[in-house]
């Protein structure tokens, strides 16, 4: 059984690069495919790495972020068993504006109603994108954390009739629909020929999932959770912190300075034409300073980079 199940994602997987990720889709969410990888061969030279550098390009899912990926597998496996039921199930979650993103364009889709909260201190056209579609939007104070959301959505989930939490942040299931998405493109489109594989601390599920996989199926690729400014963020450091328990003695982490983010973010920009956000351009410093160290020689690093621009 087990031979089969991996044999069939492996044709699934092939036949997902022969078609790329172009195509005709029944809907923006059908959309969600696998992202590209690109060596970055320009910013190699300008920085005078030792190692080669790549990026898996997440943020040009439908949505913008790697989140589609985790509410399509969640949600979607409720919707295809009828377990919530559109026009009278609704969504109730305490979020950032990228999963916030990811839910409210699900529920366009199939007809559910969203409450979404998030702290106050998200930009005002970011909380109107969530209500153009169709989510009721939330805030609360920012000094409250994630745990002041938290306690929101939780008492609005009492008292809703037909409501849900998907509870993403540990939700055990969030990992494996990362799993079986990003991490498997990862291997299959380096031929697990990796050295090491750098991801934003703040990802928590996505670096589960990389840990969970990487131990398993590729023990000898090694993983950094790259940490920038989440001390800042109280949502942001509560994530940090349990993403860095999650590795155990499996990876490691790496903190990286404002001033190297800021330079990350132009180089980036100046060498490849590509523009970062602070939160993947947190990932991409800390990969960047692991190629530019003499011992990377003849290595490969792969940074995730998770979150479009238009997300700060």
């Amino acid at each position: 059984m087990l031979m089969e199940k991996s044999r069939a994602r492996k044709e699934l997987r092939k036949a997902r690069r022969k078609r790329g990720v172009g195509g005709v889709y029944p809907s923006v969410l059908a959309a969600s495919t696998a992202t590209p990888v690109i060596r970055l061969q320009r910013l190699e030279k300008a920085i005078d790495a030792h190692a080669q550098i790549y990026a898996k390009m997440e943020y040009v899912q439908p949505t913008g972020n790697h989140k589609t990926r985790i509410v399509n597998h969640l949600l979607g496996t409720l919707h295809t068993r009828k377990e919530i039921r559109p026009g009278q199930s609704t969504i109730i979650e305490p979020v950032d504006y990228p999963l916030g993103l990811a839910i409210a364009t699900f529920c366009a889709v199939h007809g559910y109603r969203a409450i979404l909260i998030l702290p106050d201190d998200v930009a005002p056209h970011l909380l109107e994108r969530l209500k153009l579609l169709g989510a009721s939007v939330l805030t609360t104070p920012k000094d409250q954390g994630f745990d002041g959301a938290d306690s929101k959505a939780r008492a609005l989930f009492g008292v809703l009739p037909d409501a849900l939490m998907l509870q993403e942040r540990t939700n055990d299931n969030a990992p494996v629909a990362l799993a079986n998405t990003i991490v498997d493109e990862i291997l299959f489109d380096s031929q697990a020929a990796l050295d090491m594989l750098v991801i934003n601390a703040d990802d928590r599920n996505l670096l589960i999932a990389c840990k969970d996989r990487l131990e398993h199926d590729a023990p000898h690729i090694g993983l950094i959770a790259a940490l920038g400014n989440a001390e800042k963020e109280a949502m942001e450091a509560v994530a940090a912190e349990a993403a860095l328990a999650t590795l155990g003695s499996f990876g490691d982490s790496c903190q990286t300075s404002p001033d190297a983010i800021e330079a990350t973010i132009a180089h980036m920009a100046k060498e490849e034409g590509i523009i970062l956000e602070h939160h993947s351009a947190t990932a991409a410093s800390v990969a960047i300073d692991w190629a530019s160290r003499p011992e990377s020689a003849e290595k490969r690093v792969l940074m995730v980079l998770t979150g479009l621009p238009t997300a700060d």
